[in-house]
């Protein structure tokens, strides 16, 4: 459902070995595109013949896997198709980024070319891409979200019982609704955030208790509720509350967000000052993932200088330059609605805090100070796992859409178990496992 980019090619004939024919005069070469439901990727070219690629998503691999296919002419106009597309084509599903870019891709190409016949020979390429995380939370979502554990799990669907009760059309929304609507803020949140909750309550109906809870940015409001901050319908409030209030800010403050990787947090801290007074690093992922956010003009300026560095710098689809000082008006609004009859109760289990990857203070007052900054200050997510770990943590369970949360844990501890869980299957087969 979505429409993919329209490369075009030039290529004059008579070159690589006689592989290209023609006349002398140059050849035309055009290559598009149809992504569908955001893992495969159909793509297709012509030039004096037909050739058709499908792209092919992995999950949990890693990889892309990719299949090209021509009919009627050589190998060089499939190479050049090939090429073609890979340089203009970005993948997103579900948070991640697959790059396909030229440079980046390892090429199986067996040089099968029959000569003689009206028709050339199949011929096969297949091609591995690198995979990176982006940041996790509202880019985790996706069609289809959480719907199945409505039928497996009484507590799951009463969670999504109340969400339509307080915003009618949540399940709908999680269950048919495109990645596009589901990427706007006002949608995102509500949608991942019934999706956290159903399946956190749908484990511990199967027994899975945990020891305590963290969340990546609107992921912390899920697990708050979890922990006993608020019971179900005043969590789900505070998050439809919360997306207003940052989409209003998001509006009059416009910005967006880049994923560096490749360099560590200190270096990145300096490339952000050097970048502009509007770039500030906000999402401390991993070692090597550090999210920045601020203008656009600053972003920018902060490309060049991450790749003058030997990182690299991914833009982030978010629709606002979240956790950033340009979402302070939404902690003022945050905290207002808290004030008025919304403050935290004592939490049944302990809940780590983003801003400051320690407990959540037992103060109300406090408590709720730091959930209103939360919006509008760093997400300590490196910090806050070593934390958990130095308490004696050593197994952690991903809840809700997505494995952003469970790659960026392997990849800032060692000598953990780490499980990701979305589905009523997931949450059985986690279940028969640890309990």
């Amino acid at each position: 459902h979505h429409a993919g980019p329209i490369g075009l090619g030039l290529r004059q004939a008579g070159g690589e070995g006689g592989q290209v024919h023609g006349s002398g005069a140059l050849r035309l070469l055009l290559g598009g595109g149809l992504l569908l439901r955001g893992r495969f990727l159909l793509c297709g070219g012509l030039g004096h013949g037909l050739s058709l690629g499908l792209l092919i998503e992995v999950r949990g691999a890693g990889t892309a896997l990719g299949l090209l296919i021509g009919v009627g002419r050589p190998l060089a106009d499939l190479r050049l198709l090939c090429l073609l597309l890979l340089n203009v084509f970005d993948v997103h599903h579900r948070g991640v980024l697959v790059s396909l870019r030229l440079g980046r891709v390892l090429f199986l190409l067996p040089r099968l070319l029959l000569t003689g016949g009206i028709f050339h020979a199949l011929l096969g390429i297949l091609f591995i891409g690198l995979l990176f995380s982006a940041a996790a939370g509202q880019g985790a979502q996706h069609p289809a979200m959480g719907v199945d554990l409505i039928e497996a799990s009484p507590a799951a669907a009463e969670v999504f019982a109340i969400a339509d009760e307080v915003r009618p059309g949540t399940s709908e929304q999680c269950r048919s609704s495109s990645k596009e609507e589901l990427s706007q803020t006002e949608n995102t949140q509500p949608c991942v955030f019934v999706h956290d909750l159903a399946v956190a309550v749908a484990l511990r109906e199967r027994g899975v208790v945990p020891a305590a809870c963290a969340g990546f940015s609107l992921g912390e409001v899920a697990a708050l509720t979890f922990a006993g901050a608020f019971d179900t319908r005043a969590g789900f409030e505070l998050v439809c509350e919360r997306a207003a209030l940052m989409a209003t800010a998001a509006e009059r403050h416009p910005g967006g967000m880049r994923a560096v990787i490749k360099l560590d947090a200190a270096q990145v801290e300096g490339l952000a000052k050097q970048a502009g007074e509007d770039c500030w690093p906000v999402n401390y992922n991993s070692p090597q993932q550090t999210v920045v956010a601020g203008a656009p003009d600053a972003l920018q300026a902060l490309d060049v200088l991450v790749k003058e560095a030997g990182g690299r710098a991914m833009k982030v689809a978010v629709s606002g330059a979240f956790h950033s000082p340009y979402m302070a008006e939404a902690t003022e609004g945050l905290a207002r609605y808290i004030q008025a009859g919304h403050a935290p109760s004592p939490l049944l289990i302990p809940v780590m805090a983003n801003m400051t990857a320690a407990p959540y203070p037992a103060d109300p007052q406090a408590a709720s100070d730091v959930l209103a900054n939360q919006v509008s200050h760093a997400v300590r997510w490196v910090d806050t796992l070593h934390a958990l770990q130095d308490q004696g943590i050593d197994t952690f369970i991903e809840v809700g859409p997505g494995k952003t949360l469970s790659g960026l844990v392997k990849r800032t501890l060692s000598d953990v178990r780490v499980y990701s869980c979305e589905t009523a299957e997931q949450v059985a087969a986690i279940a028969d496992e640890l309990v």
